[in-house]
């Protein structure tokens, strides 16, 4: 049964189960279907991702899920979350752990670790005037999570 235009859910015949099928717009005028096996890992990525936000309602933790993802989608990760959410039988809690400067164009809160674990804290006034001048959250916040000591980490110095 087709849900749209360009995806649809087919039962395989020889075993039963159920395979993800999506059109790709390309050269031939039609397109062309191609199964989830065919899927690149960041595209499984993603629908597993949105399928996480719309199944149940404990708290999810998103570990860099911009991997294997072009930055034009990764920042529109936190909107897309942020609409399912909004639309949701279920709105769960969810945490995202990133390094990525395109997902962090648009959040503002910043984990910085500390002697007795990591301290969660949002972008302060001063922070927040370098965001509204032109800066990006990833400009203003990033550079306050990197580690003390990480020089010492090369090998020959």
């Amino acid at each position: 049964m087709p849900m749209s235009n360009s995806d649809r859910f087919n039962r395989d015949e020889m075993t039963g189960l159920p395979h993800m099928e999506a059109r790709y717009a390309h050269w031939r005028p039609q397109g062309a279907w191609h199964r989830e096996d065919q899927f690149s890992d960041g595209t499984l990525r993603l629908i597993a991702l949105l399928w996480s936000l719309l199944e149940g309602d404990s708290l999810l933790l998103l570990e860099e899920p911009e991997l294997s993802l072009n930055d034009a989608v990764v920042r529109q990760i936190p909107l897309m979350i942020d609409r399912i959410k909004r639309q949701a039988k279920y709105r769960r809690q969810t945490l995202i752990t990133t390094h990525s400067e395109a997902m962090l164009s648009n959040a503002i809160l910043l984990v910085i670790p500390t002697d007795d674990g990591s301290q969660i804290r949002g972008a302060t006034g001063e922070e927040m005037a370098m965001i509204e001048t032109g800066l990006s959250p990833a400009d203003v916040l990033l550079p306050k999570a990197r580690p003390q000591g990480i020089d010492g980490l090369g090998l020959f110095q």
